[in-house]
């Protein structure tokens, strides 16, 4: 599901002489294999999140064409 996600997502859009590449960090819970509780699932994700962020190093970024 992450990676159909990320697919509609990420993508390089051209704007004037800049390349903006667009890069999304997902983490994900199920319910109820990883927990029962909302709050526990959504503190799940979150922390799943910034995993992905620092594996993926993603960011936002600008560069010139």
């Amino acid at each position: 599901m992450k990676e159909r996600i990320r697919e509609q997502v990420e993508r390089d859009i051209a704007f004037d002489q800049w390349i903006l590449h667009l890069r999304v960090s997902i983490g994900q819970a199920i319910f109820p294999e990883d927990s029962t509780t909302l709050e526990k699932l959504i503190l799940l994700a979150d922390s799943r999140m910034y995993q992905e962020k620092e594996i993926r190093l993603n960011a936002t970024t600008l560069t010139l064409r």
